[in-house]
C-alpha cells in the first residue's frame, strides 16, 4: 500500500456501523454528525500532519474505585503520562502507531502527557477534571450568507466543558429560524428539524437561518443561559 484511506471523514445517518438499533448512523467517520472531532480524528491529524501533536482520552471525570484504560495519540517519539504530577512511565511510539496505559485508578485532578522528540519537550496534553455543569455557553462557529452554525457547550464554573454533561437543551431564534439541531450521538433519536437537543459530550450544535437582528439563545434547566 502507498497510503491510507478511510471510507468517511463524517457519520452520516443510516448504515449504523458497527452498533446496531437504537443507533441511527454510521459511527466509523473522524468527525461526528455535526463536525465535532473524535478521538480518533488526533490518530490522522498525527500522523498525516507535521505539526507535533499529542491527545489523552478519555476525558478525566469519573468515580472512585473506578480505572481506566488512557489512551494517547502522538507522533512524538516519547510519551510520559502524568497524573497529579506523578509520573505514570514514559513509553515509545512506533510509526503510525499509539500507546495505552492500562487500569488506571482514578483519582479527581489532572492528567497530563508530555511529549519528547529528539530528547527535547515538543508536545503536551491534559485532561482536567470538571465541576458540576453551571452554564451553557453559545458561540457562532460558521456562517455563510443567512446560514449560521451555533455551537452550545456545558460548562462547570470556571468555563471548563463538562464531557458527561447530557442536559435537554432549548434553542430560540429571534428575526431567524431554527432549521436543525444535533448533538453527534449516533442513537440519538430527537427529530433534526427540532430545537430541542440533548447535550452529548457536553456538546450541540444549532443551524439557523437569519439576517440582520439575528439572535439566538440556548437554555437548559438548572444552568445559566447562553445568548
Amino acid at each position: 500500500m502507498s497510503g491510507f484511506f478511510i471510507l468517511t471523514g463524517f457519520d452520516y445517518y443510516g448504515e449504523p456501523t458497527p452498533y446496531a438499533w437504537p443507533a441511527i448512523s454510521s459511527q466509523f467517520g473522524a468527525m461526528d454528525l455535526c463536525g465535532f472531532p473524535k478521538d480518533f480524528y488526533y490518530y490522522y491529524k498525527a500522523w498525516w500532519g507535521k505539526e507535533k501533536l499529542l491527545h489523552i482520552f478519555p476525558h478525566w471525570n469519573g468515580k472512585p474505585g473506578e480505572k481506566k484504560d488512557v489512551h494517547v495519540f502522538s507522533n512524538c517519539e516519547e510519551v510520559e503520562l502524568f497524573l497529579n504530577g506523578r509520573s505514570l512511565g514514559r513509553k515509545t511510539m512506533e510509526p503510525d502507531g499509539y500507546l495505552v496505559w492500562e487500569g488506571i485508578e482514578w483519582e479527581p485532578g489532572v492528567l497530563a502527557g508530555r511529549g519528547f522528540s529528539e530528547g527535547k519537550e515538543a508536545a503536551v496534553s491534559e485532561r482536567r477534571t470538571t465541576g458540576a455543569a453551571c452554564a451553557v455557553r453559545l458561540a457562532e462557529e460558521y456562517q455563510e450568507g443567512e446560514i449560521h452554525i451555533f455551537r452550545a457547550e456545558i460548562v462547570d464554573c470556571e468555563g471548563r466543558i463538562v464531557p458527561d454533561a447530557e442536559h435537554r437543551l432549548t434553542f430560540t431564534a429571534e428575526n431567524g429560524k431554527i432549521l436543525g439541531t444535533a448533538n453527534g450521538d449516533p442513537s440519538d433519536h430527537d427529530a433534526p428539524g427540532g430545537s430541542i437537543r440533548h447535550a452529548f459530550g457536553g456538546l450541540a450544535q444549532a443551524i439557523v437561518r437569519g439576517g440582520e437582528g439575528l439572535r439566538v439563545s440556548v437554555t437548559a434547566e438548572g444552568l445559566e443561559s447562553g445568548i
